[in-house]
């Protein structure tokens, strides 16, 4: 269901056809997926799982590229090692959006030129 809302509202905002909406298992696709293939990569699911995804997460992200994880002040206490490990990725900063349950939002570097 949330799948086909965002597709929706991709189609209201004329941004379709710049959005590549997959939906499926995020390690299966992680795994898989080429380096820096993903501009933005929204995380809305198991959020314990998301510690052991990270590395592929920051592989598969282009430079520049922005991360958003749900829920995360509704469900902090399960995000507590995952947000430790990005604190310790020195290319990336991340900081918490109070809107909704929680938005962590979590910048890729680019690389100095």
């Amino acid at each position: 269901e949330k799948a086909r809302l965002a597709r929706i509202n991709f189609e209201r905002a004329g941004l379709s056809r710049f959005i590549h909406l997959v939906e499926a298992d995020a390690a299966e696709v992680l795994a898989a997926a080429a380096n820096s293939t993903y501009d933005f990569v929204f995380l809305d699911s198991e959020r314990t799982e998301y510690l052991s995804w990270w590395p592929h997460v920051l592989r598969v992200l282009r430079p520049g590229g922005l991360v958003v994880c749900d829920n995360a002040i509704s469900h902090k206490h399960e995000l507590e090692q995952f947000t430790a490990a990005v604190h310790r990725t020195p290319r990336c900063s991340m900081c918490l959006v109070p809107v909704g349950k929680g938005q962590l939002l979590i910048l890729k570097h680019r690389e100095p030129a």
